[in-house]
Formats: C-alpha cells, structure tokens, sequence
C-alpha cells in the first residue's frame, strides 16, 4: 500500500460511511456530469452509420453494453423506442464492452436482434488501450464500471447525465425536453 493511500484510508476512518464513500468515488472519477465528453474513437461499426465526433446541436446516448449481460439485452427494445421517438434529436449509440472484441460474436448478436436493435451499434477500439478507449475514456474513468451504463451527451458536447438506461427517459426529457414527437 502507497503512503498515499494509507493517508488516505487513515483519514477517511474519521468521516461517516456515506461521507467516505462520497470520497472515494470523488478521488477515483476524472469524468463527472458538465465535463467536456471524451472523443469518440470506436473499432468497427457493426450497424448504422459511423459517428466520427459530436455535432453541436444533436444529442447523443452512449450506451455501454455485451452480449452476456442480461440486464443490457434487457434494455435494447427499450433504447429502439427511445431512437424512434426521438428521432434526429438524439443520436444513440450502443458501444460493447468485454467482447475481447469477437466481432463474429457480436456480429451475430446484432443481425439476430435485427429491427430490436434499431440504432447504431460500435464495438469498441483496443489498438493502443487494451481495455478499450471508450471504456477507459467513459466507464473508468467516470467510476461507472457496472453494465449497462448510459452516457448523455449534451448539445455542447458535455456529459449531461449516467446511469441505468432505466433512468434514460428521464434524463433525456430533462435534456432534450418533453419527448421526441413532433406535433
């Protein structure tokens, strides 16, 4: 254990539990909600058109998943309804995590899922960081590792909300405003 981290957990004993946990997390996250986002930089689009960088006035749902994770498939019909009603307002992207990049896998997947899975569809890029650039850059580095995890990326370019898609509608309510339908 580093000095550091011993100074660390020597400090944090004196603080109450909810307080302590507030801290680590603070100390581990270098992306937090209003912060510029990351890049886009994904491998090997698997569906729909590449998106190469945020374009002011659109807003964008990175939506990190694999095809192990119940609760993510769980969640696919529900990112289509949002991509349907939305429409051009919000671009939404799913982006596999922990594929150990088997593009025939995912591939599968995704051709099976066909209609359900009606937005774009990433795996991620793992030529210079083997994790992933779009884990490290989103997952790690804003301390949301559980899957599924729902980036918002605002109509500046910032992350405006993460979570659980099933909090997705609300975020994008508050973001976009009222629901995707034109009258």
């Amino acid at each position: 254990m580093t000095i550091a981290a011993v100074l660390m957990a020597v400090g944090m004993a004196v603080l109450p539990a909810d307080a302590q946990q507030k801290a680590a997390n603070e100390g581990d996250r270098k992306l937090r909600i209003g912060d510029p986002a990351p890049p886009l930089k994904q491998g090997v689009y698997l569906k729909g058109e590449p998106v190469k960088g945020y374009e002011k006035g659109t807003v964008y749902v990175i939506e990190f998943w694999a095809t192990w994770c119940a609760p993510c498939v769980k969640a696919i019909p529900h990112l289509t309804e949002l991509q349907d009603e939305y429409g051009d307002k919000v671009v939404i992207i799913g982006q596999t995590v922990s594929e150990r990049q088997n593009e025939k896998i995912v591939k599968s997947f995704v051709t099976k899922m066909g209609d359900r899975m009606n937005y774009r569809v990433a795996m991620d890029d793992n030529s210079e960081i083997p994790a992933g650039y779009m884990t490290a850059s989103f997952r790690k580095a804003s301390g949301h590792m559980a899957l599924p995890l729902s980036v918002i990326v605002d109509q500046e370019g910032r992350v405006a909300w993460l979570g659980h898609p099933g909090g997705l509608v609300y975020g994008l309510k508050k973001i976009v405003g009222g629901s995707g339908e034109t009258d």
